[in-house]
């Protein structure tokens, strides 16, 4: 499929991309602007200025793709980015300064730019871009965050299940198609949603074609990324909340990263959370770490009962074993097991009946 090309008042050379980040599919009524200072959230046109070592291309809202070359524009927020695995980059809050060459890079492939605050040796510096301005329209500056959708307290119409883990690249999003296709054998109504981490398409895509009825993120309520103070996030994640359990029977959560960050914690002691949790599965790095994650929850107070699960790329037979030393009394799940699966999509769906 070809890249579809957009125009934009004011700016006199075609638009590449609109990152999916941004959730707007058409630049329609919408024109540019040139401000003194720049915030997170803002949804602001860029130059490709230089090739980095990784994110020399952009998800569009299809959830596809697209190699950007040198001079090609797009669009995409600012925002934060703080992986423990990838890159890690900033935009401040009381804004950003714009001069006449503000460059920034690209850090994500959802469609976050921010300044770089580090990138590992294994991945290098990113594209680098450069600001050309500031989208908006008659209500004034395009700001995701701002237009998000907010409420102020939590609701859930249906229970929910949170997949989480001791870190990113350890099975999470795969293992989160497996169940939730094993649950759309069980009913027509699983939602599935990822709640924490940064924002892209491409998770939404895998749940829906694993079976889930709507699947969402917390870019549908405006927020480019979780790090981010929790006054900021928690609303918008309370409003994603309010409708991706709206008309579910079960609804299945990937907490990305690792459970420490990006607003984690906070989520998990919200009471309300609590009340709706039905079981924590857990995905953890090695047996040391699921011990790590016990004591979080020790001492965060859950009483949620938990599901550990055997990573995709460690022995079943010996980690059993490591946790059967270490205390843990509960069977472990082999993510690789479609019978484990099929096993514990009938207990999530049964439990509390």
């Amino acid at each position: 499929m070809s890249s579809a090309w957009h125009r934009l008042s004011g700016h006199n050379r075609s638009v590449k991309v609109l990152s999916s980040n941004t959730r707007i599919k058409t630049l329609s009524g919408l024109f540019l602007e040139h401000p003194k200072t720049i915030f997170p959230g803002d949804v602001c046109l860029f130059e490709m200025v230089a090739y980095g070592n990784s994110y020399n291309e952009m998800e569009n809202p299809d959830g596809r793709s697209e190699k950007l070359y040198l001079g090609d524009c797009f669009v995409a927020p600012l925002g934060n980015r703080e992986s423990g695995h990838y890159i890690s980059g900033h935009v401040p809050a009381e804004g950003l300064a714009v001069t006449a060459n503000t460059e920034m890079n690209i850090l994500s492939n959802g469609g976050i730019v921010g300044l770089l605050d580090c990138a590992p040796d294994y991945l290098g510096p990113t594209a680098r871009v450069r600001l050309v301005g500031r989208l908006a329209d008659a209500q004034g500056p395009l700001n995701t965050i701002d237009r998000g959708g907010t409420v102020d307290s939590p609701s859930f119409h249906s229970p929910i299940v949170l997949v989480a883990g001791s870190g990113a690249n350890i099975g999470k999003t795969t293992f989160m198609g497996s169940l939730v296709h094993e649950l759309s054998l069980l009913t027509n109504h699983i939602a599935a949603a990822k709640i924490t981490g940064t924002g892209c398409l491409e998770d939404m895509v895998e749940y829906r074609d694993a079976g889930a009825s709507i699947a969402l993120d917390f870019p549908d309520s405006g927020l480019p990324s979780t790090y981010m103070e929790w006054s900021v996030v928690g609303p918008h994640l309370w409003y994603l909340l309010d409708r991706v359990t709206a008309e579910a029977d079960l609804t299945i959560l990937e907490a990305g990263g690792d459970i420490i960050w990006g607003n984690g914690p906070e989520i998990l002691q919200t009471k309300e959370f609590r009340r709706a949790l039905r079981r924590i599965v857990f995905i953890p790095g090695e047996p040391m770490a699921a011990l790590g994650a016990r004591q979080l929850f020790h001492r965060w107070a859950i009483e949620s009962k938990v599901t550990w699960i055997v990573p995709p790329f460690l022995n079943p037979d010996t980690f059993a074993r490591r946790m059967k030393q270490l205390g843990f009394s509960n069977a472990v799940c082999d993510s690789r097991s479609n019978d484990d699966i099929t096993t514990l999509a009938t207990s999530l769906m049964t439990e509390g009946q």
